[in-house]
């Protein structure tokens, strides 16, 4: 069935590869793109294949893993008996086995770009800062050059496409949703999440459409948001405060599944912005075990404590218990 997918798609028409690598054999190995869509991406997302461990390192990583996500809740295919327990109980082995590892510090510089209600954050590294501003502005010449027929394109889920802002620019996006005369996008190169109607997407060139997204989602280490929506409000407005559009420096301490957990440095200070926001009373600590974060992790319980007897934000009201808690992104 995947075969004659696959034919149905690439036969008898033009596409553009990608070339990785090339194995012993001296066969290639890399992508390919058929009409603007990574056929990777694609096979992937209708459920005809499913994420190859290499792939972690890959630039297109995030968009394979989200396409997986999505026919894996859709089951379909290969996942139509998925459960998700036997992945499930894997990762929290695999958490377990990092927590019990020397703890590295390797710090890398990102620009914070978005901040979403779950408590995830998105950053593009200082690194690539560059290569941003050159990718926005091949893209507003493009679309200067060669604007788009309004309504021409035909959004599809998962595709990658070009969307406008707020500020009438165009931007490169993932199409999260379609639902009547309106498109779910998320914004690959800084993770902000908007719905425009369908007459403000278009078809992103291929040549536009090589390199991955800008933005990395992250979320904060041994930190948790309190389960009460107001309290919660608190949360993500000091998140916002001390993170958003702000030039941090972020140290990777362990992964679940393809999430990556970071403690958030200011550049300046080197303040834990992550055990601060704590001490403030604006977030709860998830307590990991496991020698890695031990030492780490007391700092962030007295932190706590502390902001518990001043009644500081979210424990103006008294005390508030782990059960009442939820982990960013969940």
């Amino acid at each position: 069935e995947c075969l004659l997918h696959v034919k149905e798609m690439t036969m008898q028409r033009e596409v553009e590869i990608e070339v990785d690598s090339m194995d012993k054999a001296g066969n290639f190995i890399g992508y390919m793109w058929v009409d603007n869509s990574n056929l990777s991406v694609q096979l992937v997302s209708e459920g005809y294949a499913s994420m190859h461990f290499t792939a972690d390192k890959s630039p297109y990583a995030n968009m394979i893993k989200n396409a997986e996500d999505s026919a894996k809740a859709g089951k379909k295919k290969i996942w139509a008996n998925y459960t998700g327990e036997e992945e499930t109980a894997v990762q929290a082995e695999e958490e377990a086995k990092q927590l019990n590892e020397e703890r590295k510090v390797n710090y890398e510089e990102i620009l914070v770009s978005e901040v979403t209600d779950e408590g995830k954050i998105y950053g593009c590294s200082t690194k690539d800062g560059r290569a941003l501003e050159a990718l926005m502005s091949s893209i507003r010449e493009e679309f200067s050059s060669n604007p788009p027929l309004a309504g021409a394109y035909v959004p599809k889920r998962n595709e990658i496409c070009a969307a406008k802002f707020v500020d009438n620019e165009w931007y490169r996006a993932k199409v999260e949703k379609v639902s009547g005369s309106d498109v779910s996008v998320l914004y690959i190169d800084y993770g902000n999440r908007a719905v425009v109607p369908k007459t403000k997407v278009a078809t992103l060139p291929a040549s536009l459409n090589s390199q991955p997204g800008f933005a990395k989602m992250y979320s904060l280490a041994l930190c948790s948001m309190p389960e009460d929506e107001e309290m919660a409000a608190l949360s993500i407005q000091g998140l916002k405060e001390d993170l958003l559009d702000q030039s941090v420096k972020i140290n990777v301490e362990y992964r679940v599944g393809s999430d990556q957990y970071v403690t958030v440095h200011d550049k300046s200070t080197d303040e834990d912005i992550g055990k601060g926001l704590v001490s403030d009373g604006l977030l709860l600590v998830d307590r990991k075990a496991g020698r890695k974060l031990a030492s780490l992790l007391k700092e962030y319980e007295d932190a706590m404590s502390q902001a518990k007897k001043a009644h500081l934000n979210i424990w103006r009201y008294g005390d508030i218990t782990a059960d009442d808690a939820k982990e960013f992104g969940k």
